[in-house]
C-alpha cells in the first residue's frame, strides 16, 4: 500500500519508468528512502502466478537475461529517487551493479533435468523465481 500523496512526490507527472517488470520495486524504493514506512502483518491480497510471469521463467538464460532488465530499472529508480545526495547514488549504483552480478554469475547449475529455484534478496526486498533447465 502508498498513500497517493507520497506517489505524487516521487513521480509528480504520474509516470513511472517503462520497463517490463519492476514496478513494485520503482514504487518501493524511492518511498522507503524518504519516509517512515510500516509492516502489515495480515495477508492483504493473494497474487497469481502465471506461466510466463518474471518469477516463472522458462529456463536459466532466461533469467540472466531478464537480471539485465532489472538492473537497469534499479539504476533508473536510484537515478530519480528525491533528497537522495549525489554520492549514495553513486554508491547504490555501485551496489546494484555488483549484485546482479553476482547474481548472473551464481546462475548455474549441473543437473539440467532440475528445475532451480533462485531467491534473491536486493535491498531488503526478497523475490523467489523458478527456472526450468
Amino acid at each position: 500500500m502508498l498513500r497517493t500523496n507520497a506517489f505524487l512526490d516521487i513521480y509528480p507527472n504520474r509516470k513511472i519508468y517503462e520497463g517490463l517488470s519492476g514496478q513494485n520495486a520503482q514504487l518501493i524504493l524511492p518511498v522507503i528512502y524518504n519516509y517512515k514506512i510500516g509492516y502489515v502483518k495480515q495477508v492483504l491480497y493473494k497474487a497469481i502466478r502465471r506461466e510466463n510471469s518474471d518469477s516463472n521463467l522458462n529456463n536459466v538464460q532466461d533469467f540472466i537475461n531478464k537480471t539485465y532488465s532489472w538492473e537497469d530499472i534499479y539504476c533508473n529508480v536510484i537515478n530519480i529517487i528525491p533528497n537522495m545526495p549525489t554520492h549514495e547514488k553513486v554508491y547504490y549504483f555501485t551496489c546494484v551493479k555488483n549484485y546482479w552480478e553476482k547474481v548472473r554469475k551464481n546462475c548455474t547449475t549441473t543437473n539440467p533435468d532440475k528445475t532451480k529455484h533462485k531467491v534473491i534478496n536486493i535491498f531488503g526486498i526478497k523475490i523467489k523465481f523458478r527456472c526450468k533447465n
